[in-house]
């Protein structure tokens, strides 16, 4: 059961394995951050142009509060309040995925794994312009706009790619960095 999971594992990239020496942790570089964000934003653009279908008031107010919630823990300053904004986007984005109700979307998002990334200072300014972002997707679903809510999102996930890849170049820069699926 183990060996399959690390089998798994190598397969989607997050660990190494050196015949005769066993499995490694796979180094996180940044193309494999870049395929899994562009990866991400694909799915998420999906999601978005397809919740216009499917959503209610109450999944509106849901993805609102949820927004709400994520924009004062990330732009808190505390380092564990960040990561547990960071892990309440990844459930709102997850969240997104189910409103589209979308089977085979579904399986594709659950085959994959994104990274978080928690830098040690994170940026108000990017915490207060991912909220914009997050409000901008949620009103285009709320008002049956799915081309604006597509783009809309693929736009949030490449930004915050960007941003990642700036913070990651810089030698001073330190992450805690977490997989999830």
């Amino acid at each position: 059961m183990v060996r399959e999971v690390l089998v798994e594992l190598k397969n989607i990239g997050l660990v190494d394995m050196e015949e005769n020496l066993g499995f490694f942790v796979g180094n996180l570089d940044i193309r494999m951050l870049t395929d899994a964000f562009q990866t991400r934003a694909m799915h998420d653009a999906l999601a978005a142009r397809l919740c216009c279908r499917h959503v209610n008031r109450r999944d509106i107010d849901g993805l609102k509060e949820i927004a709400e919630q994520i924009y004062l823990l990330w732009c808190s300053k505390d380092h564990e309040k960040a990561k547990e904004g960071l892990r309440l986007d990844r459930q709102m984005h997850a969240r997104l995925v189910e409103i589209a109700d979308n089977e085979a979307l579904s399986r594709a998002r659950r085959s994959y794994w994104t990274p978080i990334i928690v830098f040690d200072n994170p940026s108000i300014a990017t915490c207060e312009d991912s909220h914009r972002e997050h409000i901008a997707i949620i009103e285009a679903i709320e008002q049956n706009r799915p081309d604006d809510a597509e783009q809309l999102a693929r736009k949030h996930v490449e930004r915050g790619l960007r941003y990642i890849q700036e913070r990651m170049s810089s030698e001073s820069e330190k992450a805690d960095i977490k997989w999830y699926v």
